[in-house]
């Protein structure tokens, strides 16, 4: 509980408080723990409104100048790709991705922002099992090419993972 030095926004001496912080800010958000965090399904315009940060400090400190060290909730996804003779890499989507962080909500497909010839984008921590089409890449002559992985995969907070494919593997 906040308890305010009279006017100045400062912690009444003698009061051990804890502090969080998070990131993007909203005024709805309550205990950033308990928040059913959303990333965006179209992350093609960049990855910055999908990401999610937190700091606590759970020192019960009385001090006025207090350390808070962020760290990503989500898990980055970066692709590569090395195309085959005359293929152009227009666009990522990574299907059935758990879109929202805390709860069991249905999967989403989530598309992937270019960034130079690398598509990227933040998912919340999961699991992936070898089931199904994990990503699919769409080409500029409109063209696509689905792909599988080969075994579960961890995707952690906080973590980037990088998958490199190649034009005629069609697994990872």
């Amino acid at each position: 509980q906040f308890v305010a030095d009279g006017d100045a926004n400062e912690i009444a001496a003698g009061y051990e408080t804890d502090y969080y912080a998070y990131y993007p800010y909203r005024e709805d958000m309550g205990n950033p723990l308990d928040y059913d965090f959303s990333i965006q399904g179209d992350q093609r315009e960049g990855i910055t409104l999908s990401d999610f940060m937190y700091a606590a400090n759970r020192s019960g400190t009385t001090d006025k100048v207090i350390t808070l060290a962020f760290s990503h909730r989500l898990s980055r996804l970066q692709v590569t790709y090395t195309p085959e003779a005359g293929e152009a890499l227009s666009g990522v989507t990574i299907q059935r991705a758990k879109a929202t962080a805390n709860s069991l909500g249905a999967p989403s497909d989530i598309r992937m922002y270019n960034d130079g010839g690398t598509f990227t984008a933040v998912i919340p921590a999961q699991d992936r099992d070898a089931d199904g089409t994990f990503l699919t890449l769409l080409f500029a002559d409109g063209t696509k090419k689905d792909y599988t992985l080969t075994a579960k995969k961890e995707f952690l907070a906080g973590h980037t993972t990088v998958i490199p494919f190649m034009g005629k593997e069609l697994q990872y």
